[in-house]
């Protein structure tokens, strides 16, 4: 993964991340639930509703999907993305229905920094 990337995945994944040599690391955090016994069966295991929000006051974010496509030998070749969400404001969420494995990429528009 890249900076600015965002990785969606079950409470129950153990996780963490490295520290950071330079720079500020922001964060966007949700909690889901897909091992609640009152819904299964009620949706597709791989579906997950996906919300995303800043604080960043002093820059436009643009919030980007990105795909990875592959060869025959499941090696990455190419990434393709494409802005989802142009200039999120901050202190407001934005929604969206994703799936496991899908990779989101926070972008500052004017630099392009992720």
């Amino acid at each position: 993964m890249h900076a600015g990337d965002v990785l969606v995945h079950n409470f129950t994944v153990w996780h963490a991340v490295a520290p950071i040599v330079r720079g500020t690391r922001y964060s966007f955090v949700l909690f889901y639930d897909m091992d609640n016994p009152a819904i299964q069966g009620d949706f597709d295991e791989n579906y997950v509703d996906a919300t995303f929000y800043h604080e960043i006051t002093s820059a436009t974010i643009d919030l980007m999907y990105v795909e990875f496509l592959v060869d025959e030998n499941g090696g990455r070749y190419q990434e393709k993305s494409e802005v989802v969400e142009e200039d999120m404001q901050p202190f407001e969420e934005v929604n969206f229905g994703s799936y496991k494995g899908h990779v989101f990429r926070a972008v500052e528009r004017d630099s392009k920094e992720v």
